[in-house]
């Protein structure tokens, strides 16, 4: 029996290191988040469109989304990803060069891990992004946010479950460099 309960400690510390390696970059180490069933209890909105809507080749813009919690119960350890679709000639990365929440954090890409988040609590961020310096007159900004968890996957991999609905900000780049991307 105490062989057992090792063994599961060790597997459990295999998992947090992993997923503290697949959080760390740039930004540093981030928290490790455990699954639990929420689908159906975390609602997320956003901006429908950024601000301001028309953007110039590397112009500055803003968005904000948030989530709440529908449910009866603290949702722990919920993680909001808000990436970027790639659409037209721009880059398909989002360039974030700032985020309001201290549980959150981007470079190409916006990710937060909420520790708790209560019954009826709403969680608001914000996001300041750059727009494309390469693309075309008409290329859109479309960034997708939806929540979820981080789960263990077979041979030790980390996989991002969603739950929940997504939301859609979008933009559209009204000048363009022509060169492409």
């Amino acid at each position: 029996m105490r062989r057992m309960v090792i063994v599961g400690v060790m597997a459990g510390l295999a998992v947090a290191v992993a997923a503290l390696a697949w959080l760390s970059g740039q930004d540093g180490p981030r928290r490790v988040t455990l699954s639990e069933d929420a689908e159906g209890d975390v609602r997320v909105a956003a901006d429908r469109t950024v601000t301001p809507s028309s953007l110039q080749p590397g112009s500055v813009f803003r968005y904000r989304f948030s989530v709440t919690n529908d449910g009866g119960s603290a949702i722990r350890q919920l993680a909001v990803r808000s990436e970027k679709a790639a659409t037209g000639s721009s880059e398909t990365g989002l360039d974030v060069r700032s985020v309001s929440d201290p549980h959150c954090s981007g470079t190409v890409r916006v990710d937060c891990l909420f520790p708790k988040l209560g019954p009826g609590e709403t969680r608001t961020v914000r996001v300041e992004g750059r727009a494309s310096r390469t693309g075309r007159a008409g290329d859109r900004v479309l960034i997708h946010t939806f929540p979820g968890f981080l789960t263990h996957a077979p041979h030790g991999d980390l996989t991002y479950e969603v739950v929940g609905g997504e939301a859609v900000t979008t933009g559209v780049l009204v000048d363009g460099t022509g060169s492409g991307g």
